[in-house]
């Protein structure tokens, strides 16, 4: 309900990502960082527009993992892209979350 007016006033609760929590999953980038406000997590954006959107998850459940660090990267497809000590061209049309967990 926090980012209702960044999103012309909808709230739209999303069928898969509930039915993921209601069975006990944790969205770790959420988990994680509680502020939708300053930490949206978009990983999906058309070049040029103001098109928004958080459209990808890591999800875990467990007592012997726990997510200790998640973030996202919102990339542009065929943009270069620096990851491991190499340059390429990004080969989607949205970026990723990355989470770390400690296994207990």
């Amino acid at each position: 309900m926090e980012t209702v007016d960044l999103h012309n006033g909808l709230v739209v609760p999303w069928y898969t990502t509930k039915i993921l929590e209601d069975i006990g999953l944790v969205d770790t980038y959420r988990a994680l960082n509680p502020d939708p406000v300053h930490y949206p997590g978009i990983t999906w954006h058309t070049k040029g527009k103001n098109d928004d959107h958080r459209i990808d998850y890591i999800f875990y459940k467990g007592s012997n993992l726990e997510a200790i660090k998640s973030e996202t990267c919102k990339v542009f497809f065929g943009d270069p892209f620096f990851i491991n000590g190499k340059t390429f061209n990004y080969p989607s049309d949205h970026g990723f979350v990355v989470t770390t967990f400690e296994i207990k």
